[in-house]
């Protein structure tokens, strides 16, 4: 029963996480100041987590956890690296290479889960890894030789989305271990509180520095992407997580670029040209071969 919950939990968490790219893009219109629209994805996360928590009486597990210096302490690290880093590299290669594209080139993170699992926990590399690997490195290539409207890829956005993957990988280890010795929902709930402390001096220091447009429209779009992506989606994530391995709920949630494309197409406008979707099967490929050994060896 726990595996087919962490099977259902990682697929659901894919399923979340499509819909808050296209609602963050949404937000993203415009001139908006990547890094200030970062601060504002926790808040309406937490008060809806924060609800979860006194409704199934868990507050108490959570003032706990709140006072282990242990487990707050690789939280900050871990929310630092993939929620700070990892998530303003994300929105970076949305709003400068779109959804469809950006989507998917994130979400090649399973494959730095695989490596890094192999390196931090000892798990050894199968050869079908590597072939995965190799097969979604050539549907990376695709999507990347994509020409945009001036006849030529941002090769920015195209970095930062790579970056965000392994950003992310990192993250996902440390969570990994996280769910090992707290409730999936404490740890989602605490992660968005950290989040959020982290957030309000970085929007403070940018406010002061440049004083950057805030409208009404951007702040709505990314509190409710906020609440799908690092609120729902993560949480859903870590329920799969606590009862799979890493790198088999990681390589769960990259059934979601297929998702990704059909939802920027219909809300967003975005062309589904060739590459893109050449690439995006190339991905999902690779990643399924990786799917099946870490299901075959689990």
């Amino acid at each position: 029963m726990g595996v087919v919950l962490g099977v259902v939990a990682g697929f659901g968490a894919a399923i979340l996480w499509a819909f808050s790219a296209v609602v963050y893009r949404k937000g993203l219109e415009g001139d908006v100041d990547l890094v200030v629209a970062n601060c504002f994805r926790a808040p309406l996360g937490f008060v809806v987590l924060f609800f979860l928590c006194l409704c199934s009486g868990k507050v108490g597990d959570l003032s706990r956890a709140m006072g282990n210096s242990r487990i707050m302490a690789i939280l900050l690290i871990a929310v630092f690296i993939m929620n700070i880093v990892g998530d303003i590299l994300y929105l970076t290669a949305i709003q400068k290479i779109g959804v469809s594209m950006a989507y998917p080139l994130s979400y090649t993170y399973p494959l730095a889960v695989a490596l890094i699992s192999s390196i931090i926990l000892g798990f050894s590399i199968h050869y079908m890894v590597i072939v995965g690997t190799s097969i979604s490195l050539i549907g990376i290539y695709v999507m990347s030789s994509e020409r945009g409207g001036e006849g030529r890829y941002s090769s920015i956005g195209i970095m930062s989305a790579m970056g965000a993957s392994f950003s992310w990988a990192i993250g996902i280890v440390i969570y990994s271990l996280l769910v090992l010795e707290a409730d999936p929902l404490i740890i989602g709930a605490l992660k968005l509180a950290v989040l959020i402390l982290l957030s309000i001096p970085i929007l403070l220091i940018c406010y002061m520095a440049r004083k950057p447009r805030i409208d009404t429209k951007m702040i709505l779009y990314i509190l409710l992407g906020g609440l799908l992506g690092v609120g729902l989606g993560d949480l859903v994530f870590y329920i799969s997580l606590d009862n799979i391995s890493a790198s088999i709920a990681s390589a769960l949630t990259t059934s979601a670029p297929f998702l990704s494309q059909i939802l920027a197409c219909m809300f967003l406008g975005e062309k589904l040209t060739k590459n893109k979707m050449l690439g995006t099967l190339l991905i999902v490929i690779g990643l399924l071969l990786v799917i099946i050994f870490a299901l075959g060896n689990a």
